[in-house]
């Protein structure tokens, strides 16, 4: 590495491609619309996410669709579910309409309905 940077031009005599001389009159930063072909993966930076591996972040993550089944989700809105949840998945103290409820402790509400026995 060249320290404090110096410029680089040819020897004398050298011969130059017909565009080489426009590379060494660049004194900006070459935008990417310039380019043509592929960036290697190794010229990428760490942080990009390549499709050929795993992809984990560690910050928060925001788009308008995600495909998968959602493992490890978590802080989800019930108001953003769509569709019915199974009984199984349900906490073991939730009681289901379809069960005989049976309730330890005192029970509170605005309105009953039905038969208070038992």
């Amino acid at each position: 590495m060249l320290s404090p940077r110096q410029t680089l031009t040819s020897v004398p005599y050298a011969i130059q491609s017909l565009n080489a001389s426009n590379a060494v009159a660049l004194t900006a930063p070459l935008q990417a619309t310039n380019l043509a072909g592929t960036i290697p993966n190794a010229r990428l930076s760490t942080n990009v996410a390549l499709l050929t591996k795993q992809r984990d972040f560690s910050g928060g993550v925001t788009a308008t669709n995600f495909t998968g089944n959602g493992y490890g989700l978590s802080n989800v809105p019930a108001t953003s579910l769509t569709g019915t949840i199974p009984d199984a998945r349900l906490s073991a103290t939730w009681r289901c309409k379809q069960s005989q409820l049976s309730f330890a402790g005192a029970v509170s509400a605005t309105n009953f309905t039905g038969a208070a026995t038992g």
